[in-house]
């Protein structure tokens, strides 16, 4: 069944194409961020353990990273870079290239 040219949003370019880009970009950007910012939060609470010792030499803030802590942030973020996706999908589905090119 071709489809109309209602549906397309540029050459070879359907809706659904496009709301299927916009949402897997945001996951991976969601998947990104999140191993970028556990990987940071994990590297700077342990920097901040090693600052603050007590007279006996032990650390006065001991920080314990447990894996069960970063799979639910994992899982936020992507649900997050997901639902931030959602709006910009929806415009861009319904816009048309060649009235956007026009119309600035």
């Amino acid at each position: 069944m071709p489809i109309s040219s209602s549906q397309r949003r540029s050459p070879a370019t359907s809706r659904g194409r496009v709301l299927r880009i916009f949402l897997i970009q945001g996951a991976v950007l969601g998947l990104l961020g999140s191993f970028v910012g556990s990987a940071l939060g994990a590297l700077l609470s342990k920097l901040f353990e090693g600052l603050v010792r007590g007279p006996d030499g032990a650390a006065k803030f001991p920080v314990q990273l447990d894996l069960e802590l970063f799979a639910p942030a994992t899982a936020l973020a992507i649900g997050v870079g997901l639902l931030a996706a959602v709006l910009p999908t929806q415009r861009a589905s319904r816009l048309d290239p060649a009235s956007a090119i026009r119309n600035g």
